[in-house]
């Protein structure tokens, strides 16, 4: 995952039972996953957990952090019985010394920002969150079930999506995107280089987009620590999509953006703290990765589209195996954001045919990783 050696020396390795948390010197290299109600320590003061989701991945991490007399949380799991357990057993467990009093969110997403609300009013904890991110999570929390059903079927039958899986998705996976509990009646927005103290340590707020409007990422630049949601992973590549509710955005030109500002930003032995896997370093790394992901998807949506395909068409050249009801709608607008993407470089058109969109090849020249990565400090953006 990273070098060994410079991790241990780095931070301390600690895991919690029994609400008590015990440093753990003779594994000082490798971080305990935290089991449910329980807390692994990653560095003086900062706590990870992880709570569960009824689908892939299957668990998302959430981040504690000692702010002296009270606990600040980053994010928080989506709405579900489950998740309100695992709290209930971290609140009376490993967190009881002291009450949480901040609950920063990095993004709106269900898993993220779905227990947010739930956790504010019984902790009486103030919401910390961009104004892009929480308008946008209170849209998808609010509106009535109908109407989102609606715009949802109406965006994905222009894009191709077959009616029998379309309607699964509707009925399954695309209600997991409300599992989000009411949220609190005020909040305090943060914005791009909001510093945030937090007991001894100022992290300052990184705006990153694409993934979502206006996702914070929060960097310690003295202790080199970089909580950073979804944008950056060490196995996963985080998604980016072109919503029903946006249906012209081009969610990659931010993408692309806030990839160079953390490489800009955030060097390379910085200990990455992500929304899901594990702790890693390696900024350098998990940048190339990415953009070595999406430099083949464009490559390949460029060749499979040499005559006019509709986004639901081209789902095999970005998921090479069945998404299912789960994802199924979710890959479609992931489809769609390449599209938008390679529209934007002059690489694709888009017809539109008795209702339904189509997109076709017009330079077959491939994209190259430069296109996600500039080797100059020239960015190299939409």
């Amino acid at each position: 995952m990273t070098d060994s050696a410079s991790l241990g020396q780095a931070i301390s390795h600690a895991i919690t039972s029994g609400g008590s948390v015990h440093d753990t010197e003779s594994a000082p290299n490798i971080f305990a996953v935290p089991r449910d109600g329980e807390l692994t320590q990653i560095a003086p003061g900062i706590f990870w957990g992880r709570l569960p989701l009824h689908y892939a991945p299957h668990h998302v991490n959430i981040y504690v952090l000692d702010d002296g007399d009270a606990w600040l949380v980053v994010d928080t799991g989506v709405d579900s019985t489950a998740s309100r357990e695992s709290w209930l057993s971290l609140i009376s467990g490993p967190l009881a010394s002291k009450p949480i009093t901040r609950i920063l969110v990095t993004h709106w997403h269900n898993d993220h920002l779905g227990m947010a609300g739930w956790l504010a009013r019984r902790t009486g904890a103030t919401l910390l969150i961009s104004d892009e991110e929480h308008q946008r999570g209170a849209s998808q929390a609010d509106q009535p079930r109908q109407a989102r059903d609606a715009r949802e079927r109406s965006y994905l039958l222009a894009h191709g999506a077959a009616l029998p899986v379309l309607d699964r998705w509707l009925a399954e996976g695309f209600q997991n995107m409300s599992l989000i509990s009411p949220l609190p009646e005020t909040y305090i927005p943060i914005g791009p280089r909001d510093p945030v103290k937090v007991g001894k340590r100022t992290f300052q707020i990184l705006p990153l987009s694409g993934h979502s409007p206006l996702a914070s990422g929060l960097h310690c630049s003295e202790d080199h620590i970089f909580i950073c949601g979804d944008q950056l992973s060490d196995r996963l590549v985080p998604p980016v999509a072109v919503m029903s509710d946006q249906p012209d955005a081009n969610p990659y030109a931010g993408f692309i953006a806030s990839m160079n500002l953390i490489r800009r930003s955030i060097p390379e032995d910085t200990l990455i703290l992500p929304g899901h896997e594990e702790p890693f370093r390696g900024v350098a790394a998990a940048l190339a990765r990415q953009a070595t992901k999406h430099t083949e998807v464009c490559n390949r949506l460029l060749k499979a589209a040499h005559e006019p395909q509709s986004a639901g068409e081209l789902v095999p050249q970005l998921s090479r195996s069945d998404p299912g009801s789960t994802w199924f709608g979710f890959v479609v607008s992931r489809v769609v954001a390449y599209a938008h993407l390679l529209l934007a470089w002059g690489h694709l058109s888009r017809v539109v045919t008795d209702g339904r969109i189509y997109f076709t090849t017009t330079l077959t020249e491939e994209i190259e990783i430069s296109r996600f990565l500039p080797t100059t400090e020239t960015e190299t953006t939409p």
